[in-house]
């Protein structure tokens, strides 16, 4: 939760993006960068990051690996810009994880999403959530992932959170459009993380 709503000095959204592999664009600077982008001209957000994607010579790009878009009119506007940004790289393939149901709804009441190559997810805002299946049929029938995580491995459909392996590289099942990921809490840092949610969730209940 710290994370997904990551805020800096201007009360940003902390949005960021990485790459699939272990050069994660997290490091402050590198995210105030990108927040000043996005909350910038649409010209100029377009000309730097697609420079800056072609330049690495990635083709697959996760957008909010850490932080997410404002749960506001700002975060459709943010959210528009990365859908042009997807636009003119038709041959990259693009990751989008949000918890923001507010922004998808806005944009998406009314039609599904059809760009092929972006897979875009929408997460439990929860540890441990379960999704209820009829929210669950009407994203996926917009063509919009449902991924949540768990702390069981027998109910986790993802590989790489299953096993000690270098990261997301080498796996391109969340780019695949409409895939309902379950990903297997681990790591020391999650873990604690998720011990800590759950003594505080308890406490305030």
């Amino acid at each position: 939760m710290d994370n997904c709503k990551y805020s800096f000095k201007n009360n940003g959204s902390g949005i960021g993006y990485c790459i699939s592999s272990n050069d994660h664009r997290f490091h402050s600077k590198k995210r105030e960068g990108n927040q000043k982008l996005i909350n910038g001209p649409e010209f100029i957000f377009l000309k730097t990051i697609i420079k800056e994607i072609k330049r690495t010579k990635h083709t697959n790009f996760r957008i909010n690996s850490i932080g997410d878009f404002e749960f506001n009119d700002n975060g459709i506007e943010q959210f528009k810009k990365i859908l042009k940004l997807v636009k003119h790289l038709p041959k990259i393939d693009f990751w989008i994880t949000t918890h923001n149901e507010y922004v998808l709804t806005k944009l998406y009441h009314n039609s599904k999403q059809e760009l092929k190559n972006v897979s875009i997810q929408l997460s439990h805002p929860e540890p441990n959530g379960i999704w209820n299946e009829n929210l669950l049929k009407y994203w996926n029938e917009k063509n919009i992932a449902c991924t949540r995580t768990t702390r069981f491995k027998n109910q986790s459909n993802c590989n790489k959170s299953l096993k000690k392996t270098n990261g997301c590289q080498d796996c391109n099942q969340c780019y695949m459009p409409g895939f309902n990921t379950v990903f297997y809490l681990h790591g020391k840092y999650a873990k604690s993380r998720l011990r800590k949610y759950l003594k505080n969730s308890t406490q305030a209940a």
